[in-house]
């Protein structure tokens, strides 16, 4: 068995696609922002639909949980009665 044999490699593209869908679904359990139904159905997504159902519910977690900018403490905000 080498590097170049065909089944070598559908072999580790298989083991990436198979540690990819292990990685959303930890991460998805251990996402906060989802009822345990919304979990269930997304991790039925990722295993049914294999590398397809992983980069979706993945995509939509991240956009999901993005960080909320912090706020400008150097800001000072103008008194709506001044501005005119």
């Amino acid at each position: 068995m080498s590097i170049t044999d065909p089944l070598f490699v559908f072999g580790i593209g298989i083991l990436g696609v198979v540690l990819y869908q292990i990685f959303v679904t930890v991460r998805l359990v251990k996402f906060p922002g989802y009822s345990m139904g919304q979990k269930i159905a997304q991790s039925l997504l990722v295993w049914l639909v294999p590398l397809l159902g992983a980069w979706i519910v993945h995509s939509v977690m991240r956009m999901t949980h993005a960080p909320v900018a912090k706020t400008d403490r150097d800001f000072t905000p103008q008194d709506p009665q001044s501005v005119g």
